[in-house]
């Protein structure tokens, strides 16, 4: 039987896929992709950021394209590379 995580975020554990935020980033993954997503895309759409840090407590590694572009959805992702490349 393997464990369930709870998101730190949402709460949830029925479903939910945990990654790693970036690919520097040392600590267990807490928080689930779905709430990732969220705030990359509050960030990108509506803090306008580019350079964007994980939140996980004391991490704050900054989030490169490729890890934004394997959490965030697409619409997400187009809007950031947009951003990136203005």
């Amino acid at each position: 039987m393997s464990e369930l995580f709870e998101c730190t975020i949402c709460c949830e554990t029925e479903n939910r896929d945990f990654r790693k935020i970036t690919s520097k980033c040392t600590h267990q993954s807490v928080i689930c992709a779905d709430c990732v997503n969220n705030y990359i895309k509050k960030n990108v759409f509506e803090k306008q950021l580019i350079e964007i840090p994980c939140f996980t407590n004391g991490c704050n590694k900054i989030m490169e394209r490729h890890d934004i572009k394997n959490i965030a959805t697409e619409e997400v992702f187009e809007k950031y590379n947009n951003r990136l490349y203005l």
